[in-house]
């Protein structure tokens, strides 16, 4: 069993929670991907309510359009919004100092 990232352990309790709330699915593969944010698909007419409690987490929640999704408990499509929770992504150290040096030698003809 690989160790999660500590993106992916936060990625799965938000998940979780969220999975809890009426109407509210997180339709992401888990453990989350690097650089991925999680999708969320909230029913007809509990979207206020689920995007409301998620921001009110702190979270930056987008819109990113509507679809349908068949309930199962009676049979019918539901409206159903698509929210995308944005997550910090991971950052690699880049060593910037070299590029930049190289970079100023490349265009002026000498190092920085």
């Amino acid at each position: 069993m690989a160790l999660l990232s500590e993106r992916q352990q936060l990625a799965q309790n938000l998940a979780r929670s969220i999975g809890q709330m009426q109407g509210a699915y997180v339709v992401n593969v888990m453990p989350l991907a690097a650089g991925a944010h999680l999708r969320v698909h909230v029913e007809q007419p509990h979207c206020q309510d689920v995007r409301g409690v998620i921001e009110g987490w702190g979270w930056r929640v987008v819109d990113c359009g509507n679809t349908s999704r068949f309930n199962v408990s009676d049979g019918t499509m539901r409206l159903t919004a698509i929210y995308e929770v944005q997550l910090d992504t991971e950052r690699q150290e880049v060593q910037q100092d070299r590029e930049v040096a190289a970079t100023m030698e490349a265009i002026y003809g000498k190092k920085r």
